[in-house]
C-alpha cells in the first residue's frame, strides 16, 4: 500500500513537474510576446513624436520664409541703390513678425540691417547664393565674436521683373526657436536635437543639454561615449527602420533620426530605454504573479491565455478591416497591394478592380441609409462569393471598392485575361440581383475599372490611376460594365 501511495505520489509529483514546465514554457512566450508588442508600441509613438516634431519644425521655417517673401515684394519697384528708399521700407518690416532682425544685402553680398548701418558681407555665404540664385534657404550665424549667440538666417530673393537684384534677410535667435518648437518628451526621458549636415547641433530642447552635456558635435558624442558602432550611425542609409538601440555612457538609448527638408539637416529624437524597459519589467513582474495564481487553476490559465491571444488577433484584424463590409479597409488594402508589387518576381503580374456603384446615393436618398449599408454589405459578399479566396479584397471609400488580383509567372497569358474578363462579368451579374436578393424596389449594378501590373504601373498610384481611368470610361459608356486602361470595352485586350 504504502509503495503504491509512493508511486501515486510520485505520478502526481511527475505530472505537476509536466504542468509547471508548460505552464513556464507557456508564460516565457507570453512575456516575450508581450514584449515585443510592447517594444513595437512604443518604437511606433517615438516614431510619431519624432516625426511630429519635425513637421512643426519646417512648418515654421516655412512660415518664416513665406513671411519673407510677402516683405520681399515691397522692393519689386524700388532702386536698391536708393538709400532713402531702401531705408524707409527696412523701418516698416523692422520688429515683424518674430524675426529678431531683418537685413537687405544687394548683389554683391553687402549687407545693409534694419538699422542701415553696415553688417558686413554674405557673399560666400551659401544661404545668400541659394537666395540670389533665385531659392529660398535658411543657415546660421554667431552674431557675436565669442560665437556664443547662434542665430537661425532664413533668405529669400529680391526680384525686380526678370531680375533678381538683392536678398532679403530674416535672422531668429537660437533660444527662441528652442522654446517655440523643441519640447521634452517622455516624462523627461526623451530630448530632440536638430543637427546640421556635419552632425553639429543646432537646436535642441530643453532636456538635451542636460541629457548628453551639451557636446559640439552630436556625432563625436555617440562616438567618444563608446557607443558601440555608433559612429556610423549618420552614415546608414536606405535602412528598413530609423529606429537605433545604442549604448552611451553606460545608458542604453532609443534614437531616431529623420531628415530635415533643408541643407541636409536631421532631426534626431533621443529617448532613455528606461521608458521601454520600465514597461517590460512590469510585465514581468505582473507574469510572475500571474503564474503563481495560475498553478492552482492550470487548465483555466491555458485557456485564458489562448483566449487573450485569440482577442489580441481579432483587435488586430478588426483595425485592418472595414466595420460594415468586413473587407480589408483603404489603408491596409493599399499596404498589402504595395507590398505585393514591391516584391513581385519576374513575369509575375496582377491586377486591380476599381469597382464603383451606380446611382449608388439614390438608394441613400430615398430608402435611406439603413438600406444603403445592406447594399454594401451585400456587395461585399457578391465580391467574396466572385473572387478566389487569396485575392485581395477592399472598401476603398463610401461605395467604391478594390481587388487586387495575383498570378504567377509560369500561368498563361490568355489563361489569365479570360480568368479577369469572366470575374468582372460575373461581379457585375451577381451586383445586378442584389435588389432581388435583398428584396427591395431598387436598381442596383456597378462600373469596373481594371488596370494591370506592371503593363499599366509600376506603383500603387500609378495602378490606381490607370483603373480610375478606365472606371471613368465605364461610367461614361453607360455604366453596369467593365473597362481595362487600354479604354478596350467590354473586354481583354489580345
Amino acid at each position: 500500500m504504502k509503495r503504491e501511495k509512493r508511486e501515486s505520489k510520485f505520478s502526481l509529483l511527475i505530472l505537476v513537474v509536466i504542468c509547471v514546465l508548460i505552464l513556464l514554457t507557456s508564460f516565457i512566450w507570453f512575456q516575450n510576446a508581450l514584449r515585443e508588442n510592447i517594444n513595437q508600441t512604443n518604437y511606433e509613438i517615438m516614431q510619431e513624436t519624432a516625426r511630429q516634431q519635425l513637421f512643426n519644425f519646417e512648418t515654421r521655417i516655412q512660415g518664416q520664409l513665406n513671411q519673407l517673401q510677402l516683405y520681399a515684394r515691397s522692393y519689386e519697384n524700388v532702386d536698391m541703390n536708393d538709400y532713402n528708399a531702401v531705408k524707409k521700407l527696412i523701418n516698416v518690416t523692422e520688429g515683424a513678425g518674430s524675426f529678431h532682425t531683418i537685413s537687405i544685402a544687394d548683389s554683391t553680398g553687402k549687407l545693409v540691417n534694419n538699422n542701415n548701418t553696415a553688417a558686413g558681407n554674405i557673399l560666400h555665404k551659401q544661404y545668400f547664393k541659394d537666395a540670389i540664385a533665385g531659392n529660398v534657404a535658411i543657415g546660421l550665424k554667431y552674431s557675436d565674436d565669442e560665437k556664443s549667440i547662434l542665430e537661425m538666417i532664413y533668405a529669400v530673393p529680391i526680384r525686380q521683373g526678370e531680375t533678381i537684384n538683392g536678398v532679403l534677410v530674416g535672422s531668429e535667435l537660437q533660444s527662441d526657436v528652442n522654446e517655440t518648437l523643441m519640447t521634452d518628451s517622455f516624462g523627461g526621458l526623451g530630448a530632440s536635437f536638430i543637427l546640421d549636415n556635419e552632425g553639429n547641433i543646432i537646436l535642441s530642447s530643453a532636456n538635451g543639454a542636460e541629457m548628453i552635456g551639451d557636446p559640439v558635435n552630436y556625432q563625436e558624442y555617440l562616438t567618444d561615449a563608446d557607443a558601440g558602432g555608433a559612429g556610423g550611425f549618420f552614415s546608414q542609409a536606405d535602412e528598413q527602420t530609423n529606429v537605433h538601440r545604442l549604448r552611451v555612457k553606460d545608458t542604453e538609448y532609443i534614437i531616431i533620426q529623420n531628415s530635415v527638408s533643408y541643407n541636409g539637416w536631421s532631426h534626431v529624437l533621443q529617448v532613455d530605454a528606461f521608458f521601454v524597459n520600465s514597461q517590460r519589467n512590469r510585465i514581468a513582474s505582473c507574469v510572475l504573479i500571474l503564474l503563481l495564481v495560475v498553478l492552482v487553476s492550470v487548465c483555466a490559465v491555458i485557456a485564458f491565455l489562448f483566449r487573450l491571444q485569440a482577442r489580441a488577433d481579432r483587435l488586430r484584424t478588426k483595425a485592418e478591416r472595414d466595420l460594415l463590409t468586413d473587407l480589408l479597409n483603404k489603408k491596409t488594402f493599399e499596404s498589402a497591394v504595395e507590398n505585393i508589387m514591391s516584391h513581385h518576381s519576374p513575369g509575375e503580374i496582377g491586377a486591380l478592380f476599381i469597382i464603383d456603384l451606380d446611382n449608388f446615393k439614390a438608394v441613400n436618398d430615398t430608402l435611406g441609409h439603413m438600406v444603403g449599408d445592406q447594399v454594401l454589405s451585400g456587395v461585399a459578399e457578391e465580391m467574396r462569393a466572385t473572387f478566389r479566396q487569396h485575392d485581395h479584397l477592399g472598401r476603398i471609400g463610401g461605395d467604391e471598392f478594390a481587388v487586387y488580383l495575383t498570378f504567377s509567372d509560369t500561368s498563361d497569358a490568355n489563361e489569365r485575361h479570360d480568368l479577369i474578363q469572366s470575374m468582372a462579368d460575373r461581379l457585375c451579374a451577381r451586383i445586378a440581383t442584389l435588389s432581388e436578393k435583398l428584396e427591395q424596389d431598387i436598381t442596383v449594378s456597378c462600373s469596373i475599372g481594371i488596370a494591370l501590373d506592371p503593363e499599366h504601373g509600376t506603383t500603387y498610384d500609378e495602378l490606381y490611376q490607370s483603373a480610375d481611368e478606365a472606371l471613368y470610361l465605364s461610367k461614361n459608356s453607360g455604366k453596369n460594365k467593365y473597362s481595362v486602361f487600354t479604354h478596350k470595352k467590354g473586354g481583354i485586350p489580345e
